[in-house]
């Protein structure tokens, strides 16, 4: 019997949802020593339990800076495997070319980080009240020699960090100083004629700061740590794939047990692909876990405001969907959640036996993928606000599967999310595990049996 089909508008590609090559250039890795911090933290924890000193935690490493640990990994390696999976050049990339690093090229770079004043490791600098005090009104350094000490002291810390954080990069000592002292803001009027010998120093002290080196050191493992493990895969993108999954669905099934922090968006993400996959019975239990904590809405991205500011319609369609394909209860989901006339449209017809009838709905839902992939702003946090979802259209694939599992054809779609291998739905596999897996989750279970 066919179902109604609703004809809804066509959105299109969102004109700002980004190519392949601008997308893989812009999503960082946000955990770069992965393996030599949060790996190494996981073993460890594996070969010898909680109470290993770390950090300020007063008992020790345990439960809960595994999930986050796991969690971190999980990140990290599902990035290397959509680079892998979206890298067009069969694996043989050219070397990525560096940036000049000569004088002309140091003296540009001090002055954007003066000019701008951005963040360099975290940490502002601002040059505006330094103006005032020098150019504005110079009679300040006379009339408030203390308070004009006081700011000069100040900026010559931002103009330390600049140095150093340009020293990082590879600018050379020489090319630095000549920058600094062209171009240090009112170095005349802050330093007199110790100005030679001020630069001197700050780029000698900057040198040999010991943050330096450290940082010197974690580029080198990051790239080197980097290139180990995409050597490890053999260029099997797939597996670093299953892996990522299988970290994520254990990471969130230990923040359920443990009542810790989790975000609607991995858990229903982590959902989709593990039913795509074939990981049934992991999916049912994130999705029953999600369900349960929907009630008091203990999610750190749940909003269920009038005006909510944090979206995740996309995810509460998955949720949804899943409870129609078990035909459990409904759940209790915040207004937002029925509010978008293609997933209810979807909702109410994903069954239909006719591929070429539902084939709108789904192209529609990739354009809608594509509209929502977007970074936070001021006024709400969209579905889709971290680029590691961006290319990865879990939720069509989660249609197409249980269509599937029904014993219903699925239509050819034609979109460019689905062009690419993340695009594919994924092969069912066996269960994922490893030997670092398997013992964390026996010493988590030492803390919280029952996992």
């Amino acid at each position: 019997m066919q179902i109604g089909v609703p004809a809804l508008p066509a959105l299109g590609l969102a004109p700002r949802f980004p190519a392949i090559k601008s997308y893989l250039k812009a999503y960082f890795l946000n955990f770069d020593n992965w393996q030599d911090e949060e790996l190494a933290r996981l073993r460890r924890y594996a070969q010898e339990g909680a109470g290993f000193p770390y950090a300020s935690a007063k008992d020790g490493y345990d439960y809960r800076f595994a999930q986050r640990d796991l969690d971190r990994c999980a990140w990290s390696i599902r990035w290397h495997a959509i680079q892998m999976a979206l890298d067009t050049s069969g694996g043989k990339k050219k070397k990525a070319k560096t940036p000049p690093r000569d004088a002309a090229a140091a003296v540009a770079y001090f002055q954007y980080l003066v000019d701008k004043g951005h963040p360099v490791h975290g940490q502002k600098h601002m040059m505006l009240a330094l103006r005032s005090c020098f150019e504005d009104h110079p009679e300040t350094s006379m009339t408030d020699p203390a308070y004009a000490a006081k700011l000069d002291g100040e900026v010559s810390e931002a103009e330390y960090r600049i140095v150093r954080h340009m020293l990082l990069e590879g600018y050379a000592a020489p090319d630095i100083r000549t920058a600094m002292l062209g171009h240090a803001p009112f170095l005349a009027a802050r330093k007199s004629s110790g100005g030679k010998a001020y630069v001197l120093e700050t780029v000698t002290r900057a040198d040999a700061d010991p943050q330096l080196h450290e940082w010197r050191a974690e580029q080198a493992a990051a790239t080197e740590g980097a290139d180990a493990f995409r050597a490890s895969l053999s260029g099997d993108w797939q597996r670093a794939w299953r892996q990522s999954v299988a970290y994520e669905y254990w990471s969130c099934r230990m923040a359920e047990h443990g009542d810790l922090p989790l975000l609607l968006d991995t858990v229903c993400c982590a959902t989709a692909n593990c039913i795509a996959l074939g990981w049934t019975d992991w999916a049912l239990k994130l999705a029953g876990a999600a369900r349960q904590r929907l009630e008091t809405g203990a999610f750190e991205d749940y909003d269920a405001g009038k005006r909510p500011f944090s979206q995740r319609r996309l995810q509460y369609f998955v949720l949804r969907l899943v409870e129609s394909w078990q035909g459990w209860p409904a759940a209790k989901f915040p207004l937002q959640a029925f509010d978008e006339p293609l997933y209810e449209a979807l909702l109410a017809t994903w069954r239909e036996p006719d591929p070429a009838r539902i084939a709108p709905l789904l192209l529609a839902a990739c354009d809608r993928h594509t509209h929502v992939a977007r970074l936070s702003s001021s006024s709400q946090v969209p579905d889709l606000d971290s680029r590691r979802f961006w290319y990865d259209p879990f939720e069509i694939h989660l249609v197409l599967t249980l269509r599937g599992l029904h014993g219903l054809g699925n239509p050819v779609l034609q979109h460019p999310l689905l062009e690419t291998p993340l695009g594919a739905v994924a092969e069912p596999a066996p269960l994922y595990t490893d030997e670092l897996l398997e013992g964390v989750l026996a010493r988590t279970g030492e803390e919280f049996p029952g996992l």
